[in-house]
């Protein structure tokens, strides 16, 4: 513990136990970290950076702090969960990050940045933000992926996958697909405010889509559900400009 930063310049490890940093500065990383067990990282006035790969063989990964969470080096929990969250500011994934179990990233008065892979190869990823959630990588999860913000943006280079769950998308303005989004079972997009764009393909592979806003429903891609597909708007226009299809089920319009 340190009431100003920590900053590790060297390889850090702890072949069967937890690593442990806290500081009211900056908690910075520039070295490895490896725990047999939990790796926790908390500044409780600044902000957590690691710069260096981090890994808990058996436990889990959880970084706290008061400003920015920025992964810039690989993250893995082995056997346990990834839980990255900002209290006032933003969390930014830069390279690859996989846990057997939940990845949960969130910024409480911020935005979420996803640069580089998020996997759960087990369970689910969720992503909340107060402000954007912006995914410019693939997101992808045994079950469920989950995205909650303001405003919702997936980018060319982005893309959501379900293998065996749910994709939920919400936000309170406009939700904007460039990547594909695809679930093993049900796709739901939804804007509270606002607008939804569908840019690249919409798939479902054995439930249903429901893509439902305030204002304008778009789709410039194909939607594909294995059972039902649902397009509403409370307020705006529908314009479908590519094939929607619902295999085995009804299309509501």
């Amino acid at each position: 513990n340190a009431q100003g930063d920590v900053t590790t310049n060297a390889a850090v490890a702890s072949v069967a136990g937890n690593i442990e940093a806290t500081a009211r500065g900056k908690v910075e990383t520039n070295g490895a970290v490896k725990a047999g067990g939990n790796v926790t990282l908390l500044s409780t006035d600044d902000v957590v950076t690691t710069n260096g790969t981090v890994t808990a063989a058996e436990g889990n990964i959880e970084a706290t702090a008061k400003g920015d969470v920025t992964a810039n080096d690989k993250l893995s929990a082995e056997q346990g969960a990834i839980s990255l969250t900002s209290n006032a500011a933003d969390v930014a994934v830069n390279d690859e990050t996989t846990a057997k179990n939940d990845v949960t990233l969130k910024a409480e008065a911020g935005s979420v940045i996803i640069s580089e892979t998020v996997t759960s190869t087990d369970e689910n990823v969720v992503v909340t933000a107060e402000d954007t959630v912006m995914i410019t990588a693939d997101v992808t999860a045994n079950e469920d992926v989950t995205l909650t913000g303001t405003e919702v943006v997936i980018t060319p280079e982005g893309a959501l996958n379900a293998e065996e769950g749910d994709v939920s998308v919400t936000a309170k303005d406009d939700v904007t697909t460039y990547g594909i989004v695809q679930a093993g079972s049900t796709v739901s997009l939804r804007s509270t405010d606002g607008a939804i764009t569908i840019n690249e393909t919409v798939t479902a592979v054995a439930g249903d889509i429901e893509i439902t806003s305030q204002d304008e429903v778009e789709t410039n891609a194909a939607v594909t559900a294995g059972s039902n597909v649902s397009l509403l708007s409370t307020d705006g226009a529908i314009t479908i400009n590519e094939t929607v299809t619902a295999v085995a089920g009804d299309i509501e319009v």
